[in-house]
């Protein structure tokens, strides 16, 4: 029997609370990387907790969180969509969030990371799912692999792919900034 919560049906609440309980800390991290934006990655957790309580393929899920990161993917990338904008005013001279001790730490100008971050929304799904996984959640290619149905060596020669996808993108837009931004994250060319 579903609950109810301000006239929203909650069906999987206990689901989502062990979820929160063992992965909110990692969902937050990877939504602050995505949007630049720690105000932005607590409203979108927020989303994300009311979505997939209300989610039947959330209750259905064999990995929830696998199935939680790629909604707070989606959302993130919506919001992006959304407000691309006004939020390319607010951060050109920001530093972004959150990314202490995290590989993306390296790269020198917030612009272009914010770049990259508009250029993965028009990669596949599949492929920005990788990059996601592989770069900004810091999977390794083994657990990768497990929540795609193939092996860690398949997972590496996938994330390859979509890293030259995404760079193939990025020197299109940037020219030889963009090379710069990806031989950050996916080592050179």
């Amino acid at each position: 029997m579903a609950e109810q919560c301000g006239g929203v049906e909650i069906r999987h609440a206990e689901r989502v609370l062990r979820l929160l309980e063992a992965d909110g800390p990692r969902l937050h991290g990877l939504l602050v990387r995505l949007t630049l934006r720690g105000d932005v990655a607590e409203d979108l957790l927020q989303d994300l907790t009311v979505r997939l309580a209300e989610s039947d393929g959330f209750g259905r899920a064999e990995y929830p969180y696998a199935y939680a990161r790629r909604t707070a993917v989606n959302l993130a990338m919506d919001w992006r969509r959304r407000n691309v904008s006004r939020h390319k005013r607010e951060s050109v001279n920001a530093r972004p969030e959150g990314l202490d001790g995290h590989p993306l730490i390296e790269l020198e100008q917030a612009e272009l990371i914010d770049r990259m971050l508009d250029e993965l929304e028009h990669l596949k799904e599949r492929d920005r799912d990788l990059i996601v996984m592989r770069f900004m959640d810091a999977m390794p290619f083994e657990d990768i692999g497990q929540a795609i149905g193939k092996t860690g060596n398949q997972a590496r020669g996938l994330c390859h792919h979509a890293v030259r996808r995404l760079r193939e993108r990025m020197q299109d837009v940037l020219g030889e900034e963009g090379d710069k931004v990806l031989n950050g994250i996916g080592g050179p060319s």
